[in-house]
């Protein structure tokens, strides 16, 4: 497979980022024994691995301690126990020490070859068939790093997406430096082209994108709250914040927009769900066709999170 391309968006008005932190120092311990995991022990005892070093795994993977799990309790409301947040939160933390162990497993020799159902391809065939592009609004769930990306590309399709620098193990200078290209080149074999934007400068990344989907291209968006007037809404008993960025790229090329989220299902393995379109597309004003996007997308949201709380990242997205 050629090596992917990597668009890069120039620097401007960068935030202040920190250097180095006691949790990148922790990551660095932390890797040489998730190699050894990954890489020797059956893929099949990887959650009791992550029980047996849960305080660790909570410490580098769960923001928010005793915060998050308050958090986690006020949005499900009654519908939980205070026991049953802490689960949650213990169910987030081996959950991305688990998806760590599968970007591992895949520098090994023969790779990381997971059984992976994927479902809903005839809603990106019908959205192909359209001419306009499609835009893959990726939730921030278990398998948002890999198992999405590896689904969709074994299913043939080419995905271009957008990234920020910060993605990865870590946010600090070192982090991007030196921790985050250790996920990166893993998930770079899975796309055609990583399209990276730096802080306070989208317009060029935009371009990027808006010339993809006029040549009937594949992009690929994760969820977020990352942008520079974040709209915060109802979701569930609480308030979450969103990026407005794929729905306004939607309602302004008229590209297909299709949520994406990738989980675990039990012992019945991993699955990539491919939704039917969101309706961003209707003739209305911009803003109106955004927040019309974002109820229907937070509407299917909750049913997921209510059946898959601890798979869930985005309680980091909760105001």
């Amino acid at each position: 497979m050629p090596a992917v391309r990597q668009i890069e968006t120039p620097v401007i008005g960068k935030a202040a980022v920190r250097a180095f932190s006691a949790r990148d120092a922790a990551v660095v311990a932390f890797l040489p024994l998730q190699f050894l995991i990954s890489w020797c022990v059956p893929e099949r005892l990887w959650p009791a691995c992550a029980r047996l070093l849960h305080p660790l795994t909570a410490f580098l993977y769960v923001k928010g301690g005793d915060g998050t799990r308050e958090l986690i309790a006020t949005v499900l409301e009654q519908r939980i126990t205070p026991r049953t947040s802490r689960q949650i939160v213990q169910e987030l933390a081996a959950d991305e020490f688990i998806s760590i162990l599968q970007i591992l497993r895949d520098y090994r020799p023969g790779r990381w070859r997971p059984k992976i159902e994927i479902t809903g391809t005839e809603h990106l065939r019908t959205a192909i068939d359209g001419g306009k592009g499609v835009i893959l609004w990726v939730s921030y769930t278990h398998g948002a790093k890999l198992v999405g990306k590896m689904a969709i590309r074994q299913a043939g399709y080419p995905v271009s997406h957008l990234s920020r620098p910060r993605h990865g193990l870590s946010p600090t200078k070192f982090g991007i430096r030196f921790l985050n290209r250790i996920q990166t080149t893993i998930e770079n074999r899975y796309l055609t082209e990583r399209i990276v934007i730096h802080d306070g400068e989208f317009h060029k990344a935009m371009r990027s994108l808006i010339a993809r989907l006029r040549a009937n291209g594949i992009i690929s968006i994760t969820v977020h709250r990352d942008a520079a007037r974040p709209t915060s809404l109802p979701f569930l008993q609480g308030r979450i914040v969103l990026a407005d960025g794929a729905c306004r790229l939607s309602h302004k090329t008229g590209a297909a927009l299709l949520p994406v989220t990738a989980y675990r299902r039990g012992r019945e393995g991993l699955k990539v769900e491919i939704d039917a379109p969101i309706n961003s597309r209707q003739p209305e004003s911009e803003d109106d066709a955004v927040s019309r996007a974002h109820r229907d997308y937070i509407a299917r949201l909750e049913r997921f999170v209510l059946a898959h709380p601890g798979q869930w990242r985005g309680w980091y997205q909760l105001s």
